[in-house]
């Protein structure tokens, strides 16, 4: 495998984003919080090693807090208030509508976490890499490690589709637990067709919301 410069770097203005979004803030105020974040850093490219892998300071803001900002914006959520408490612990993020005394608990989970990892891995070290890999989170390395000996070869819709309800019934199974009851399931998983504009290295991410149930039942996907 190729070496990366994993080198941590100062996180100044992360950090204020992190101490601000733990916090409860009104929707506009998170997303401006958040859009201004993203302004800095693509002029300055501070965090780009850590982004791309979730390392170091930027673990918790690319696991937790991008995925809940995505799906606001994907839902165009513009009204209410937004905590993340950054405890490791559950839930990993707080929702109230406008005029909802009850917050809705939300944990956030990656779907496919280890096979974004490698890709992003080949396509760092290497300047390109392939753009589908059907391995779970829960294989092996040693099969993670065969398939980047093999060369890159097409893939179907059907593979595509398959690999992604795949990597969601996983999702459901390890949060099957009772500490996740009342919690609703945000999944981060991704496209495999579609690269970032910015030309960051990021595929672009989409999000799906489960309720609650979804994860006691082996028959919601």
């Amino acid at each position: 495998m190729v070496q990366l410069n994993m080198t941590a770097v100062p996180a100044d203005e992360l950090n204020t984003l992190l101490d601000r979004v733990s916090h409860k803030l009104t929707i506009a105020e998170f997303r401006r919080e958040i859009s201004r974040f993203w302004r800095r850093e693509l002029r300055q490219r501070k965090y780009l090693d850590q982004i791309r892998f979730s390392r170091g300071a930027c673990k918790k803001f690319m696991d937790e807090i991008v995925p809940v900002a995505q799906f606001i914006a994907w839902k165009k959520i513009k009204s209410g208030f937004i905590q993340f408490p950054l405890d490791n612990k559950v839930p990993d993020c707080f929702f109230w509508e406008n005029g909802g005394k009850a917050a809705q608990d939300i944990e956030v989970t990656i779907a496919q976490g280890r096979a974004r990892f490698y890709l992003m891995q080949e396509a760092v070290g290497h300047g390109t890499g392939r753009g589908f890999l059907e391995l779970q989170d829960d294989d092996s390395v040693e099969e993670f490690d065969q398939a980047f000996e093999r060369e890159p070869d097409g893939y179907t819709t059907d593979q595509a589709l398959h690999s992604v309800k795949s990597a969601i019934r996983l999702c459901l199974k390890n949060k099957n637990h009772p500490k996740y009851a009342s919690m609703d399931l945000l999944i981060k998983g991704q496209s495999t067709s579609l690269r970032c504009p910015e030309n960051v290295g990021e595929r672009y991410e989409v999000t799906w919301l489960m309720p609650r149930s979804a994860c006691h039942s082996e028959k919601s996907m």
